[in-house]
This record gives C-alpha cells, structure tokens and sequence, in this order.
C-alpha cells in the first residue's frame, strides 16, 4: 500500500481553477471488501461516485479528476468526469495505463430522462451509455434505459425498461 497514491482534482461551478483534495487509501478504498488482504488499483472503492468522497463542495462540483498510481507495478487508473444539468447528466472517462501503455479506454455517459418515458412511475428515469475504445476504433457496447425504484424497505434497485443491443 506504501507504493499507491491516490489524487484528486475537481473544479467548482464559476471557476476555472482545479481544486486539489488529498485522501488516502483507507479514505478511498472499501477495505472490507479486499479480497485477501490485497490491494490494487482495481479494488472496490468505497463510494460509486466520485462526488460522494467530499461534503460541503459536493453540489458546486462540475469537473472531477482522480488518479490511483501503483507505484510497484507502474500502474494508473485515471478517472475524469464532467457534469451538467446539476449534476443529473454525467460523462466519464476512463483510462488505465501499465508503463505509460494504455490498457483500457471508455466513456459512460449518464442522462436523467423526463419522467414521461415512464408514465407508470414517476421515478427517476435514466439513460446509460458505454462506449470502449480498441486500437483507432470507438464502440458503443452498452445502452440501457431504466428508472431507479424505491422498495418499501428504502433501499433503491435499478429497473431496465428498454435494453438495446450494440
């Protein structure tokens, strides 16, 4: 763990300027869920989104950044994502590199839908999609349209309404 670093950028609504917030790696990471005691970069996060690692700044948010370099393995994954339409639409960029290499690359592009696609339910309906990049080429191989349901004991499930092969 000595050999990771983990670094934040984010910049606030009316300013240009980024923003740097240190966390550390027990912040970072959901440590009880590391298999075997063993850390990469690839370990689950303690939090989905990146906005949930701050507080009071968490809705002047409109760019974010973060870093996880692994020293010992000269490894990086490198997230950055922009938000609109306060912060209901997202795009987020994803790249991890091995020696400077790039290994994978994506884009997620996030939108909230007007709640008429679901006239049935009045809950939130979204649009998600996921696009991979292979040598020169850029794939869409992921479009789902779904909503967000609130069981009756609280917690949220994701609902697929319109599945779309790429």
């Amino acid at each position: 763990m000595d050999n990771m670093s983990i670094d934040f950028k984010y910049k606030l609504h009316n300013s240009e300027d980024w923003l740097i917030k240190s966390i550390t790696i027990e912040q970072y990471f959901d440590m009880s869920l590391i298999d075997g005691g063993v850390l990469d970069i690839n370990s689950p996060p303690l939090h989905d989104d990146l906005v949930d690692y701050f507080d009071s700044e968490r809705q002047k948010i409109y760019q974010i950044s973060i870093s996880i370099i692994d020293a010992s393995s000269n490894a990086k994954l490198h997230f950055f994502k922009t938000f609109w339409n306060e912060q209901k639409n997202s795009l987020v960029e994803r790249i991890d590199t091995i020696d400077e290499c790039e290994q994978y690359h994506e884009w997620i592009i996030s939108t909230e839908l007007p709640s008429v696609l679901n006239q049935e339910n009045s809950e939130l309906t979204y649009q998600v999609m996921r696009f991979r990049k292979k040598e020169n080429d850029i794939r869409c191989v992921y479009d789902v349209i779904g909503f967000i349901h609130n069981n009756s004991h609280g917690s949220p499930s994701d609902i697929v309404i319109e599945p779309r092969s790429t």
